[in-house]
């Protein structure tokens, strides 16, 4: 078990990377939304990926977390796969939090997931159907999801709408949903 302080986050995300033959690759960032108790809600991705954002989190994460996650922390993935080999997609889960006096500080490292995880996925959604705009990946109740609108598909990329990425049939609760929107 693992405690640690309750931080003021003002902006969760998850580096991804592609692990092979003992390295990692850096391959992008993807927003992340929790509720006040720190559960999943849903995840983000698209142009400008910083939009919306309070400026100065906004500069700290240009300055420091982007430059971090491209170098240091790719670099020490790459010592630890040396250890621990793995080939396949790797999330990093961590925050930028804000200290009483207002300034940003980052939260590294929250967990690592050697696997496929819900912002990888919305990562890789992300480039292929909507490459232009916002891609959010969350959960629904399923009742709710005879309530969304129909998917609208130009050249191969989701424009409005939603699709749903289980079967509400299937389902007991909850599906999970793609849709697009214009900002984060």
């Amino acid at each position: 078990m693992l405690v640690e302080p309750w931080l003021p986050k003002v902006f969760e995300f998850s580096a991804h990377y592609d692990c092979a033959a003992g390295s990692a690759r850096f391959v992008g960032l993807v927003r992340q939304h929790t509720d006040a108790r720190g559960r999943w809600l849903a995840c983000a991705t698209g142009p400008k990926f910083l939009k919306g954002l309070d400026p100065a989190v906004a500069a700290f994460a240009s300055q420091v977390v982007l430059p971090a996650y491209e170098g240091v922390v790719q670099a020490a993935l790459t010592d630890m796969l040396r250890d621990h080999p793995h080939d396949g997609p790797l999330g990093v889960d961590a925050f930028v939090w804000s200290s009483p006096d207002g300034r940003p500080h980052l939260h590294a490292v929250v967990e690592i997931n050697p696997r496929w995880s819900m912002g990888r996925m919305t990562h890789v959604l992300g480039k292929r159907l909507s490459p232009h705009r916002w891609l959010h990946l969350r959960c629904v109740p399923t009742a709710e999801a005879v309530l969304l609108p129909a998917p609208v598909m130009t050249d191969s990329h989701l424009t409005a709408g939603a699709i749903l990425l289980t079967d509400p049939s299937q389902a007991h609760d909850r599906v999970v949903v793609v849709s697009v929107s214009d900002g984060p």
